[in-house]
């Protein structure tokens, strides 16, 4: 016996065995058990985009929402991941769909098939319609009473005058007008040039959802001042001094172009010029003032020039008073200055007149018209504001006081024509 227990074998094996009795205590232990489980997580994504897969040729497609939001749950490593990548689709896919209304699934693809997923909306209703096209001409919303005393507006040029409009076919039927509205500020007495955006109604001018083809036109409105030529005449006021008698009463011009509405102006038969002769002793000339109607704007001349002829006691012409001697006299080639322009985006050249200058019949005393010079009159005019193309503009004029003018044919407004620059 002492020999076995005393052997190298026998001290192997007991020590084996100590050890895996001791083996088993420590493995029998729940709490030395390594916990091995993955943990869950959970995560709710608003507006995820929703796309639509259907024929975008021939269809419109109404109803499904622009966006939903999913819940996710799984593994929480893949939740956060997907969270964070995005790498999944929600659509609603319509590409066998028929014209109709239709509930169809909101369906999910690209997700890992170890989430599942809960969407706040499951289904869609949509209406499924036939996609069409139709041309229509655009009508130009312009307010008149926005015009300055005087002015009309003449026909708008539209730059497309018609457009393309696609949409569902329902809405498209409904169409009554296609109108582009011209915004200005404060009275207009300008040509007007400018984009607008085109706009398609009902017959009860409500707006629809169709999409226009071009979104924007360019309207120009030219806005003038109508005329006319009427005569004048010379009205004696007061009474003649004693002893003298007016043996007659001439005015310079017999006639004058005046500006203002129509209405206005078709009811204007001649202007009558007051002459007050109870101070008039002697031949003299004066120089009067235009007095215009009510609602007439503007004239080709300002003033006129008065000439009466007296006759005294004993029948002989009394002498013509030598305080001033009146005279004519053209300045011609007078330059015409273009202010406004937009130098940064437009070059402004004359259409007429072609050489961007005018002649003016000047009168006034003799001596004061020895003195002047092209230099002491400028005319003016003033394109601001107006884009680009043909616009018939005012002239402004300024010269002395002392003279009388009067421009050529009666006419105050020249052509510009207003180039984009490369």
């Amino acid at each position: 016996m002492d020999k076995i227990t005393s052997s190298s074998w026998f001290m192997r094996i007991g020590a084996f065995v100590v050890a895996f009795m001791l083996f088993m205590q420590v493995n029998s232990d729940p709490s030395n058990i390594t916990n091995t489980q993955t943990k869950d997580g959970s995560t709710l994504i608003n507006d995820v985009p929703v796309e639509i897969y259907y024929d975008t040729d021939n269809l419109i497609v109404a109803g499904a929402p622009d966006t939903v939001g999913i819940t996710l749950e799984g593994p929480e490593s893949i939740v956060n991941a997907t969270r964070n990548k995005m790498d999944f689709e929600i659509y609603v896919d319509l590409s066998e769909a028929e014209i109709g209304s239709q509930r169809v699934p909101i369906q999910v693809k690209g997700l890992s098939d170890k989430l599942e997923y809960e969407l706040t909306q499951a289904y869609a209703d949509v209406d499924v319609e036939e996609k069409v096209t139709e041309e229509y001409n655009v009508e130009v919303e312009f307010d008149k009473s926005l015009l300055g005393e005087g002015y009309q507006a003449e026909t708008p040029v539209i730059e497309p005058a018609a457009v393309k409009i696609t949409g569902a076919k329902s809405l498209v039927d409904q169409i009554a007008v296609v109108r582009a509205a011209v915004n200005t500020d404060g009275s207009v007495t300008k040509d007007i040039s400018t984009e607008a955006t085109v706009q398609a109604y009902d017959i009860n001018m409500n707006k629809l959802d169709v999409t226009i083809n071009p979104a924007s036109v360019n309207i120009t409105i030219d806005i003038s001042s109508p005329s006319k030529e009427v005569s004048l005449k010379p009205v004696q006021k007061g009474t003649e001094p004693d002893g003298i008698t007016i043996e007659d009463i001439k005015l310079n011009v017999n006639k004058v172009t005046i500006y203002g509405d129509v209405s206005v102006l078709k009811d204007v038969k001649e202007i009558e010029i007051p002459v007050d002769i109870s101070d008039i002793k002697k031949d003299t000339t004066l120089d009067l003032p235009l007095s215009l109607p009510d609602g007439v704007v503007g004239a080709s001349a300002d003033t006129v020039k008065v000439t009466i002829d007296v006759k005294g006691e004993n029948g002989e012409d009394e002498p013509v008073s030598t305080e001033t001697k009146e005279a004519t006299d053209t300045i011609a080639a007078i330059p015409i200055d273009i202010i406004g322009v937009d130098e940064d985006l437009y070059e402004a050249n004359f259409i007429t007149p072609a050489d961007g200058s005018v002649s003016m019949e000047v009168s006034g005393e003799e001596s004061f018209l020895e003195s002047l010079e092209v230099s002491d009159i400028s005319i003016s005019v003033d394109v601001t504001g107006l884009k680009k193309g043909e616009h018939q503009v005012t002239m402004n004029v300024k010269a002395p006081d002392e003279v009388h003018w009067e421009l050529p044919d009666d006419s105050r407004t020249v052509t510009i024509a207003l180039v984009e620059k490369n």
